[in-house]
């Protein structure tokens, strides 16, 4: 059974409940466009992840974490035409290919359809194992407020290297943490983290109670998770847990546009970082960079302009810096990285 979301839908017009915009994922946020392309990393001190407790304004520090990018997973949105058994899936209008930059000739694709809940997994192929749901799966919920929880009941049949099975289970999905999460390569303001748990309800193998958490940190725009901590525990109670990480140039290329519209480039920068804003800078401003330890590192005032600004920062420590631009409009922080 699927519990309604938090917004309710009124002809073509929505009700939102009364809550911060910034409280909540919105399908821009988390839904790939064609064309898009991540690179996910895994990293070698997974366990050194704790997720950590639900609540507003926290702060995520994986500072520590060991990125290891040796090999990455390259998870690519394409036109769901191009795909050799899209005549299976008619309502299919998402799809997503995943390779392993290991293994360049292994590729996967997954099968999804959009609805108002968010994104619906039908199938996934490769080339040892398929997945094929008995009923769409509500594999993504956006929109999901802070708070809201939305439950989905699937089945699905896997076939591969012999073997048949049928399983059956329940997801719970919930946003449950807002804050700001620190990395190695920078500090990401305004991210939203949700919280996805799945378990077998029955199966026609012996009794499974199996099952899943995931947490996944967003940030607005990016349509991937920065940071996924993943969380198996079959039924002995023995516990897996896998944890990756977006590469660090996606990550920072995305700027925060909540209140001031302007693009931050190239990220990593050299010696100069260039502001273009996407609209009229009327009455100026002012741009400050901070170290992540809140050290101020350099201060300027920005004229009134239309266009860019660039600015000289060959001077200032290397490693990742959080520049923060005020104007009329506003406050917003972005965070970059300097390699000299």
């Amino acid at each position: 059974m699927r519990l309604p979301p938090f917004a309710l839908v009124l002809g073509t017009g929505v009700l939102w409940s009364l809550r911060s915009s910034a409280q909540v994922l919105l399908p821009s946020a988390a839904i790939p466009l064609v064309g898009d392309t991540f690179r996910v990393f895994g990293v070698d001190n997974d366990t050194s992840v704790v997720p950590g407790a639900s609540g507003l304004s926290l702060v995520w520090d994986y500072t520590a974490l060991l990125i290891d990018t040796t090999a990455h997973t390259l998870q690519t949105c394409v036109d769901p035409a191009t795909l050799p058994l899209i005549g299976a899936y008619p309502n299919c209008d998402h799809a997503m290919r995943w390779s392993l930059s290991t293994d360049p000739g292994y590729a996967a694709e997954r099968y999804f359809s959009t609805s108002p809940e968010g994104l619906l997994e039908l199938a996934e192929h490769g080339p040892l194992i398929d997945y094929v749901f008995d009923a769409p799966e509500l594999s993504l919920a956006a929109p999901l407020a802070y708070g809201d929880t939305v439950d989905d009941a699937w089945c699905y049949t896997s076939a591969g290297l012999g073997v048949n099975y049928h399983f059956c289970g329940l997801t719970r999905h919930t946003l449950d943490a807002t804050g700001t999460l620190v990395m190695p390569y920078g500090t990401i303001p305004d991210v939203l983290r949700t919280r996805t748990r799945t378990y077998h309800v029955s199966d026609d193998t012996p009794a499974d109670t199996s099952y899943n958490i995931t947490h996944a940190w967003w940030v607005p725009g990016l349509r991937w998770p920065l940071l996924e901590h993943n969380r198996f525990i079959d039924s002995n109670g023995n516990e897996l847990i896998s944890v990756t990480v977006l590469g660090a140039s996606q990550a920072l290329a995305v700027p925060d546009r909540s209140v001031v519209d302007a693009l931050l480039y190239p990220v990593p920068f050299r010696d100069e970082l260039t502001l273009r804003f996407l609209g009229a800078l009327r009455h100026g401003g002012q741009v400050q960079v901070h170290a992540l330890d809140g050290r101020s590192l350099f201060e300027a005032l920005l004229p009134p302009s239309i266009g860019k600004h660039t600015l000289q920062l060959g001077a200032l420590p290397a490693g990742a810096l959080l520049v923060t631009i005020h104007t009329e409009e506003g406050r917003s922080a972005h965070p970059v990285l300097h390699q000299p």
